[in-house]
């Protein structure tokens, strides 16, 4: 069973809404804008500014496109080569900056710690 999403699709998507994430080219803003870090702490840091980006960019659960409709935003039409050429570049741009193991990091470092000390007979191991 795969795991329980961080945070509430809804109320991702109406911080989203509530967000200036275009330009004013109609293009999501860079990963640096501070826009990013607002949204992440609007929804109490459950995702990173950067996956938050990351997932925009993908367009993760449809939502790019269902924000482009809400800012009446329309997409140019693209043909199959140039939306791969887009996603290869935006792989290549998060994997120098975006590392899973950051949002791990953070859900752990809230969890608490257990100890176990196991010891194993020879015929039990």
């Amino acid at each position: 069973m795969p795991r329980k999403a961080m945070a509430n699709f809804e109320v991702f998507l109406e911080i989203m809404q509530n967000s200036e994430i275009f330009d004013e080219n109609e293009q999501l803003k860079s990963r640096s804008d501070k826009v990013w870090k607002e949204a992440s702490l609007n929804i109490s840091d459950k995702l990173l500014p950067n996956t938050l980006n990351f997932y925009l960019r993908n367009n993760r659960w449809n939502l790019k496109n269902k924000l482009e409709k809400y800012f009446n935003i329309t997409a140019e039409e693209k043909d199959e080569e140039e939306e791969i050429e887009e996603m290869d570049s935006n792989l290549s741009d998060f994997s120098q900056e975006f590392q899973p193991y950051d949002l791990v990091e953070n859900i752990n470092n809230k969890l608490p710690k257990f100890w176990f000390d196991l010891t194993l007979a020879d015929d039990q191991w």
